[in-house]
């Protein structure tokens, strides 16, 4: 039977099947509980990012306190919260398939999203395994997923940092050969580039391409 591979980035994906393999997309959700829902265009105002950030603090699992303790969490500290969970989901994977040795399972290089604003990890498990995903919400409820979402919350409260990076969206959009459109913001551009009927169906997944690799510009599940 095919192996597993899985991705673990900023939403869990669909199943894509290939030629003699099954590609599971694990990836990681930006809208997990704690962080913010929706984002407008320039982000969050002062007083949301307030408001998501306190209830990110209140009486956090034990495992994610000190990356929180100060009310801020860095980039090192993000990385290393989601390595932990990523050995735990490691662990976990072992022990619910007394068959599988350690051997079977890797764990990937932790990579940056084009725009900064989060990591994807790669894994793979070299023969099927039963559906890890209540595994990988353990895994990140006990280790990072409040680092996480305040990790990402600072980055969407950031004018800066947002700004940066619909410049880099329109940027991808542009360098892909997208129609510019009168919409302003990255969001409104990417859903009128696909809903404009000169872009065929290759084009419109280079936008999601860019999308993708743009996960600040928010879900939109396109």
């Amino acid at each position: 039977m095919a192996p597993s591979e899985g991705r673990r980035g900023r939403r869990w994906a669909v199943v894509l099947l290939v030629p003699f393999a099954a590609l599971l997309a694990l990836t990681w959700s930006s809208t997990r509980p704690g962080a913010p829902a929706a984002v407008p265009e320039a982000g969050l105002t002062p007083a949301e990012a307030r408001t998501a950030s306190q209830a990110l603090l209140h009486q956090p699992p034990v495992q994610q306190r000190p990356a929180l303790a100060d009310g801020r969490v860095t980039d090192a500290e993000y990385r290393d919260a989601v390595e932990r969970s990523m050995t735990c989901l490691e662990a976990a994977l072992l022990d619910a398939n007394p068959s599988l040795v350690p051997a079977e399972v890797r764990l990937g290089t932790p990579t940056r999203t084009v725009d900064g604003f989060t990591y994807t990890f790669h894994f793979s498990v070299h023969r099927p395994v039963g559906d890890p995903r209540p595994l990988d919400r353990r895994c990140q409820e006990r280790f990072s997923s409040r680092v996480e979402s305040l990790f990402h919350l600072q980055r969407r409260a950031d004018p800066a940092f947002m700004a940066a990076a619909a410049r880099s969206f329109h940027g991808c959009l542009d360098r892909a050969g997208l129609p510019a459109t009168t919409a302003t913001g990255p969001r409104a551009r990417f859903l009128a580039v696909l809903a404009d009927p000169s872009v065929d169906e290759r084009e419109a997944v280079r936008a999601r391409r860019c999308l993708g690799d743009h996960p600040s510009i928010g879900d939109l599940d396109l």
